[in-house]
């Protein structure tokens, strides 16, 4: 009997890594009062976009969980009135990257965001670069002198099973907290 017990505990040992969770929730400080749940440890990058407004500096988190890339890009500005403008031209690049439409798009509600008619909860069907489909869920939020751009990236099928997840990542972003 004791061979068994032996047996069962080792193999409920090795079998941890597999019960790891595919969603891996972590808070993000975006700025001081700003936050965003990320459900993976997201890489960060800075460098300036070159944009119709002219350059931008912009700083990307990233990271890939359940077969989804999720990202937030925050878009610091000189001027507060500049963040509408990004929001349109934003959702506009992403629909030519994906060589995709608008499928549907509402006024997101965002708490101590700052109100732009150019706000937008969208989703996008589109493709890859390699030709595959993709489903793009998209927010694009301003803050003040800051724009910001949240995605969550896939086929449309790993989108769809995680569409409690992909809500919950937007539902997530606030400020004033």
């Amino acid at each position: 009997m004791k061979r068994w017990s032996l047996a069962v505990a080792a193999g409920c040992l090795l079998a941890l890594p597999a019960c790891s969770p595919t969603l891996d929730w972590r808070e993000l400080r975006v700025t001081a009062s700003g936050r965003l749940l990320f459900p993976c440890r997201p890489d960060q990058v800075g460098r300036n976009v070159v944009l119709e407004q002219g350059s931008v500096p912009a700083t990307m988190w990233t990271c890939d969980a359940g077969g989804l890339t999720w990202s937030l890009t925050r878009f610091d500005l000189d001027s507060s009135e500049r963040a509408g403008s990004l929001l349109l031209e934003l959702r506009h690049r992403l629909l030519i990257n994906l060589k995709g439409s608008e499928e549907s798009a509402l006024t997101p509600e965002v708490s101590g965001s700052t109100a732009s008619v150019h706000a937008r909860r969208s989703s996008i069907l589109g493709m890859r670069t390699d030709g595959s489909p993709a489903r793009a869920e998209a927010l694009f939020v301003a803050q003040g002198a800051r724009a910001y751009q949240a995605v969550v990236l896939g086929r449309p099928s790993a989108v769809q099973s995680h569409s409690a997840a992909v809500q919950e990542f937007f539902d997530s972003l606030q400020w004033g907290r």
